[in-house]
């Protein structure tokens, strides 16, 4: 349920998926937990830059929810910055580059 973060980008699977495996990777010695902590708490950053980049443009709905969600603060890394513009072909979040040129597409013709 703490990945439930965003309904439409079904964000907690994708999220347990990686958990599974760094579960699996740190009980037969893959990867030590504590480098598997770190990747989970890494993605769920990403996680959450991806929604913030999603509220800054709102809705159409003038609620208060839209309006307190496109006041919160929007401040990702660098490397969203360049996965979104394409000077990484690497995934952000659950999102890979072509996922971003998508999104950008649609907002821009709504």
């Amino acid at each position: 349920m703490y990945a439930f973060i965003e309904p439409m980008e079904a964000t907690a699977v994708g999220l347990y998926h990686r958990l599974c495996k760094c579960a699996w990777d740190g009980m037969f010695n893959v990867h030590s937990f504590d480098r598997c902590n770190n990747n989970i708490k890494n993605k769920m950053i990403e996680l959450q830059n991806i929604v913030l980049w999603h509220y800054q443009y709102g809705s159409k709905y003038d609620t208060p929810f839209w309006e307190y969600a496109k006041s919160l603060p929007f401040n990702p890394d660098q490397r969203f910055y360049d996965v979104a513009n394409g000077k990484l072909d690497e995934e952000y979040g659950q999102w890979e580059q072509w996922n971003f040129n998508n999104w950008k597409m649609g907002v821009e013709y709504v």
